[in-house]
This record gives C-alpha cells, structure tokens and sequence, in this order.
C-alpha cells in the first residue's frame, strides 16, 4: 500500500516587501539676539521668522551612500533687522553665513550617516552656499543714526538644504542642532562681523528610519509534493528508507539589515502538531524537517534556526520528509501539511 498524492504547503509569515521608511523632519527656524548694545554697522534679526519643513518619505528601495532629499524653505515674509547705524543714509547690506559643525567641500557633517548642504537666499546673488562671507545684497536699505529697524525685503527669507546620506542606515539615525548662523552688517564690509549678534541661525531636527525587509528568492508561496511513499518503508520520526528527499528555498534577500550578521527562521506548524512533527490530515501520518545538510528541524521558538547573512542574504533550504507518529497506524490516501515560517530581522 501506498500513502500517495502528498501535498506539503509552507505559509509565510514573514517581513515582505515591507519597504523602507526613510522619515526626515527639518525645522529650520530664524532667531534673534537678546542683546541689547549692538555693533556699528550690524543688524540682528527682529523678530523671529521661523520656517517648518516636513519631509515624509515611504521608500521600497534600499538606503545606501550618496541618496539625497531636497527641501526647499520660504517663510513668505518680509525679514526686518535691528540695525546699529552711526549716520543717517542709505547703505548697502553685507551677509556672512557660517556653522560650527564639520564642513569639507561644502557638505557639513551632522553624524557618521547624513551631512548638508544649506543654501540661503540673498538679494542679487541668488542662494548662496553655506559658508559664505561678506556677500552684498544688490539693493540699499536706509538707516537713521543709532538703532533702526530695516526691513529687508528678500534676503534671509527663503533657502534650500540638501541632506545626503554618507552610508546604509540599518534602525534608526537622529540629528538635532544648529546647521548656520546668518550675519548681517550695513555699509563697511570690511569691518569684524560680531559674532554675537546673529541676523538669523537655522537649526533641524532630522529623524531616518530605515525599516528592514526581506523577499523570499523563490517567490511568496510555496507547495511541494513529496511523492508517493511505500507505508512499509515509512519509519517514526526518520524520513523513509530509501527517501529521496525534495527541497524548497527559503533563501532571502534583504536591504537595510546589514549586509552581515543573522536572520532567525521559526517554523510552526498549521495543522498542527506531535512533538516536532507536523500532524497531516491523514491517520498516523506526520511531516518531519531538516535544514539543506540533512540537520533536524524543530518547531517553535526554542528550536528556531539563526541562519547567517552574507551581502545581505541568506541561503537556506528546507526538506519536508513523510514519517511515521509514534504508536499509531498509517492509513493510505492522500495528506497534506502547512507550516508557518517566522523570520525575525535584526
């Protein structure tokens, strides 16, 4: 007698096609100084303009070196200074933009995964990039003697930030700090820019999640038959004698896991089970597993496989066997069995 017409059914569950969530959030904002003596010939920024800016992006490709995102900033007002003036007059305005943070090339460093470029807005020029010193706005601005306030109709108010990723990012990736301070001084552009009276400072809060995920090589889904078997050479808890046994790939490929390290595989059963082996729809009848080199496979968590990444996949396979259940008879007929598979991502 035969048991024959087997059908074994993998049900994945699993983390496919997730895609990768790439979240940016940049504020960039204008502040002013509190102090109160201000230098010949320089303005500080009254009042505030601030610029938000959300960047909210859902990614199915892989985070990796040199990918960027562009934001533009217009706060849609016109910028006023407090400006210190020892003549009446009308005088042309000077803008220094600098940063405190790491900058070769013009891209400054915000941490080992994501640098910038910030551009600003000044009047003739066009956006200039950060850094930059004593650049003349194209209009003059008229000031009475000691403090005025001067409007400043378009430089200062709108710019751009580029930010670039310098690598992969695997979890989550924060930045929160000033990127530039915006200077500005009336008339002698030769004089020493003050430091501590900054026309405006723009800051970010920058957030990257990149979600891991994996595809199965071999597709979603997959159902095997394991032939037809002699119930006399079916043995308990051994697969047959004489087995010539079939195997599925469970292989993955992944992004944003890091190209080394583990994915665990957890396998279950769906019609459930006696022991480590998954109970068929058939009388007596189970299904065992083995990995590729013929080792046991259990069921559930205590038994779950590490299984080792290398550039960012994994290669494994799985051999379904038909065997006997301990103590019971094996009917003839056909059977089928599903197992769950649940892979954990690092």
């Amino acid at each position: 007698m035969k048991s024959n017409g087997s059908i074994f059914r993998i049900i994945l569950l699993a983390h496919k096609s997730i895609g990768t969530y790439l979240c940016i959030v940049i504020v960039m904002g204008w502040a002013t100084s509190a102090n109160a003596e201000l230098p010949n010939w320089q303005c500080e920024g009254a009042p505030v303009v601030e610029h938000h800016n959300l960047i909210d992006l859902d990614l199915d490709t892989e985070t990796q070196a040199g990918q960027t995102i562009d934001s533009n900033f217009d706060s849609g007002q016109q910028g006023t200074g407090r400006c210190s003036c020892p003549q009446n007059g009308s005088f042309f305005s000077y803008f220094t933009a600098t940063t405190n943070l790491p900058e070769t090339n013009g891209w400054i460093k915000l941490n080992d995964y994501l640098e910038a470029k910030i551009y600003i807005y000044v009047y003739g020029p066009g956006n200039l990039q950060v850094p930059f010193s004593k650049r003349k706005n194209a209009g003059a601005s008229t000031c009475s003697e000691r403090y005025s306030t001067v409007t400043n109709v378009a430089t200062g108010r709108r710019g751009m930030a580029t930010f670039r990723l310098t690598k992969g990012i695997v979890g989550e990736v924060e930045f929160s700090g000033v990127l530039a301070n915006l200077y500005w001084q009336l008339n002698d552009s030769s004089g020493v820019v003050d430091m501590s009276y900054p026309f405006a400072h723009i800051h970010a809060d920058v957030r990257i999640k990149a979600l891991a995920s994996c595809t199965f090589r071999a597709g979603d889904t997959f159902t095997i038959d394991l032939g037809s078997t002699e119930k006399a050479a079916l043995v308990q808890g051994s697969p047959p004698k004489d087995y010539a046994p079939k195997s599925i790939d469970l292989s993955l490929d992944c992004i944003n896991t890091g190209s080394t390290g583990a994915i665990n595989y957890m396998f279950q059963s769906a019609t459930g089970s006696e022991g480590n082996l998954l109970l068929t729809d058939l009388k007596g009848l189970g299904v065992g597993l083995r990995d590729g080199d013929d080792n046991p496979i259990g069921l559930g968590m205590e038994n779950s496989v590490d299984v080792p990444m290398a550039a960012s996949s994994t290669s494994f396979y799985l051999k379904p066997y038909p065997t006997k259940l301990p103590g019971k008879a094996v009917d003839s007929g056909r059977y089928t069995a599903k197992a769950i598979v649940t892979l954990s991502l690092p």
